[in-house]
This record gives C-alpha cells, structure tokens and sequence, in this order.
C-alpha cells in the first residue's frame, strides 16, 4: 500500500507542479481531475517533452527502487525457506538415525532378555533337580 500511495504521490506532485490537476471540483472533496486547457497548454510548451522525459525518468527509478525492494526481500525469504529446509531434512535424518540407533538397541535388549529367561530356566530346572535329590545319587 505504501509503494502505491508513493508512486501516487509522485505522479500528483508532478501534475499539480504544472496545474495540471484540479481537486475538489463540483465540491466532491478528494476527487482529482485532470485540467485538459492546461494540459492542452502544457503539450504545446517547447519543453514539454524534456519535462515529460524527466517524469518518466524520476518515477522510473522510484518503481526501480521498489521494484529492488522488494526482489531483496523475496530473495531473503527465499533464503530462509531453503535454510528451513535444509534444518528440517537434517534433523529428520538425525531423527531417523536416533530411531534406527534405538530400534537396534532394543533388539539387542530383547535377545539378551531370552538369553537370561533361557538361563533362568535352566538354573530352575537345575533348582528343582537338586531340591528332589536327583543329582549325585
């Protein structure tokens, strides 16, 4: 909205330096219109061409500038999306990786685990053999 009123407000300078506008006719405020006898006027000056080149150059480097501002900011969001970007495919690789590294450990777990439960079995059944005398006799 900025950018419009600015340019707005460059272009309205510039007419209203050569009466070139009239505001508030028929007393509708805020109403612009253009003076066509002046303008009439203003086309038949012999500097009218050099003024005209001057406008065309001054708003064009007022929209170039904007028109710069807004690449700038564009390209810095940009950058920052693809830095998002990378952060999230780094932290979801390292996210897989703590996963796969726990997976991997809970296996481990899990056959040491049947490895005690096999042991437990065996020192009953060896419990059970000695409490009923059936070693050594």
């Amino acid at each position: 909205m900025r950018i419009v009123s600015n340019l707005a407000n460059t272009i309205l300078d510039n007419l209203a330096k050569y009466g070139l506008v009239k505001s508030g006719v028929n007393d509708q405020h805020g109403q612009l219109s253009l003076d066509t006898t002046a303008f009439q006027n203003f086309m038949n000056r012999t500097d009218a061409s050099i003024i005209l080149q001057n406008f065309a150059s001054t708003f064009n480097t007022s929209l170039s500038n904007y028109i710069d501002t807004t690449s700038r900011i564009n390209n810095s969001y940009t950058q920052k999306i693809n830095y998002l970007d990378k952060r999230i495919s780094f932290l979801s690789n390292r996210l897989n990786a703590e996963i796969e590294r726990m997976r991997q450990q809970f296996i481990k777990l899990e056959v040491y685990m049947s490895k005690m439960q096999e042991i437990q079995a065996r020192i009953a059944g060896f419990s059970k053999n000695v409490q009923g005398g059936s070693i050594g006799r």
